[in-house]
């Protein structure tokens, strides 16, 4: 009986920006965007978090490592509540 493989192969890592609640725009990462649509939740890794001069919130090493402005910074916990807009059409 042969067991179960791994088939390696060249992904994407597609970054969408989502509008929420507040008015402002969270970044997130995914290599399976065609499942958006049948999204309910968002998970938060536990990492400080900031928001940019154009609303948009996302982790604070991806803003350091991109060179955007930040003008806030948030905890993890802070972002708990905020509901965000999927807004696929397919």
């Amino acid at each position: 009986m042969q067991e179960a493989g791994y088939l390696e192969k060249e992904g994407y890592l597609i970054y969408i920006k989502l509008p929420t609640n507040n008015g402002k725009y969270i970044l997130i990462a995914t290599t399976r965007p065609e499942l958006m649509n049948s999204c309910s939740l968002i998970l938060i890794a536990k990492n400080k978090y900031v928001e940019t001069e154009n609303n948009l919130i996302v982790s604070k090493i991806y803003a350091e490592k991109n060179n955007l402005k930040i003008i806030r910074e948030y905890d993890y916990k802070e972002l708990e509540n905020i509901e965000v807009k999927i807004t696929f059409n397919q």
